[in-house]
């Protein structure tokens, strides 16, 4: 028996009819709302605020780094040495780094593999419609494409696959053993699990099929949606005039279409606004009043759009974006890069891991850079104070950052005397004023603080500066104020 007719001889009967039904919580009180219950109907939803909410998140986490490290050494590729701050951060993410050295390689088929996937689409194509789905249908997917180099199956390619159109096969035990992917039944075609990368999120009531944001939100877009209709609705059915003409006696239809045509030759368009009109004695005009509209919808809509906001881990501010509001919004943006960006990019990082780096070398591991500005703004100060300590030279500082070492950059920049902060006497009782007013006169505080003699010479291109500074210093020295 061939895999496709294995497939179909496994399929359940819910799949055989090319539709599926997944299973999500509350699904029982879907009937007040037209609700999507398919994947197909659900990514018809994709529009207003469900549109920038999945665009804000999948375009957030698309543009992060995605970096290949190695666990011990590897003589083959182009490596370099990932520095402790980053490590912390490592093992937060990677869970299995253990205790061994860890470096970042530079360049790998396996990199080489994510920035050209295909012929077709870009790297950001594809990590643009991952995270999409993952928010749309909590399910992913990508097929891979293997090629015989050397006697072994080698990943060549990767392709973006609709996740609408993708249905998982299960055996009689309920084990996934394959999907089908196809819009029609006719047309589906069978691929193996070794075929497939599924990403998905978790799903309570579905361990093979997972659950995005959407489908916890498919009632407030409902709701917004069908309001939208209404306010349509009411645009196209509903026009109402401002006045009337009233006669005296009832009008044919002739006599009204020729009134109403003379009334706009005479009165209609704006350059014709403000004229008096002129009426005859057997005609006058009434102005029409209606009652105002309900405003709650309005009230509604706002509720609606801020719970879907709060499903996908969109701040309001992100989705609001003016000046009136930047302030808030940067602060907004770093919640979502905790919130939102970096759950979803640490649990696509683990998929590829376990099906697609495990391809190539089991020592290697993908990781994202750390997207939360706080952190990175906190391994800037923590770098400064190793590089004002002498903990760490520049060189290691420029190797972090991708940067060509320099000639200088191979010792430790050289500790600096703080300035003392001048005291004035009897201001701190703890401490008596000093003996000698001279001590706290500038010149002799900045002579303090140059370094004096070859020995203490600050290395490298700071040198010759310091060296300046200190001789005009001790040149002037008996001119300049005591």
């Amino acid at each position: 028996m061939g895999f496709i007719d294995r497939l179909k001889a496994f399929m359940p009967l819910w799949i055989q009819g090319g539709r599926s039904t997944f299973t999500y919580p509350g699904q029982s009180d879907r009937q007040a709302l037209d609700v999507p219950r398919t994947p197909r109907e659900t990514v018809e939803y994709y529009r207003s605020w469900v549109y920038a909410c999945v665009r804000e998140n999948a375009q957030a986490c698309a543009a992060q780094t995605l970096r290949l490290y190695v666990r011990g050494e590897t003589q083959r590729f182009p490596t370099r040495g990932v520095p402790e701050i980053k490590r912390r951060y490592l093992s937060l993410v990677t869970k299995d780094m253990g205790e061994s050295d860890v470096r970042e390689i530079i360049d790998h088929p396996l990199l080489a593999l994510l920035r050209a996937p295909n012929d077709q689409f870009a790297q950001r194509d594809m990590f643009d419609s991952l995270y999409s789905y993952m928010d749309l249908l909590g399910n992913a997917f990508w097929q891979i494409e293997f090629a015989d180099i050397g006697g072994r199956k080698v990943p060549v390619k990767l392709w973006p696959l609709m996740a609408q159109d993708m249905l998982p096969v299960l055996d009689e035990a309920r084990n996934l053993i394959g999907y089908m992917y196809g819009w029609r039944t006719q047309d589906q075609v069978a691929l193996g699990l070794d075929e497939v990368i599924h990403f998905r999120s978790f799903n309570p009531c579905d361990q093979v099929w997972g659950m995005g944001p959407m489908q916890a939100a498919v009632h407030p877009a409902a709701r917004l949606n069908a309001m939208n209709e209404w306010e349509g609705s009411l645009w196209a059915n509903g026009a109402r005039p401002d006045f009337a003409l009233i006669s005296d006696h009832p009008l044919v239809k002739e006599e009204r279409d020729e009134l109403r045509r003379d009334w706009m030759r005479l009165y209609g368009g704006m350059k014709r606004a403000g004229l008096p009109a002129v009426m005859p004695k057997n005609m006058e005009i009434k102005e029409l009043s209606f009652p105002p509209k309900d405003t709650g919808h309005l009230l509604f809509a706002r509720f609606s759009r801020e719970e879907i906001a709060a499903i996908f881990d969109v701040p309001m501010p992100v989705l609001e974006m003016s000046v009136s509001n930047k302030a808030n919004s940067e602060t907004a943006k770093a919640f979502h890069a905790e919130g939102a960006v970096l759950p979803r990019i640490t649990r696509v990082a683990d998929r590829l891991n376990m099906s697609l780096t495990a391809l190539f070398d089991e020592r290697l591991f993908l990781a994202y850079d750390d997207p939360v500005p706080e952190n990175r703004d906190q391994v800037l100060k923590e770098r400064q104070g190793y590089l004002q300590s002498a903990v760490i030279t520049p060189n290691e500082v420029r190797e972090d950052l991708g940067m060509p070492p320099v000639e200088w950059g191979d010792k430790p920049l050289p500790l600096l005397k703080p300035a003392a902060v001048p005291v004035a006497p009897g201001e701190n009782p703890q401490e008596p004023p000093p003996d000698d007013a001279q001590d706290e006169k500038p010149a002799k505080r900045l002579r303090s603080m140059l370094p004096d003699g070859p020995e203490s010479s600050v290395a490298g291109e700071l040198a010759p500066f310091w060296n300046s500074a200190r001789d005009i210093v001790h040149a002037n020295w008996d001119q300049m104020p005591k």
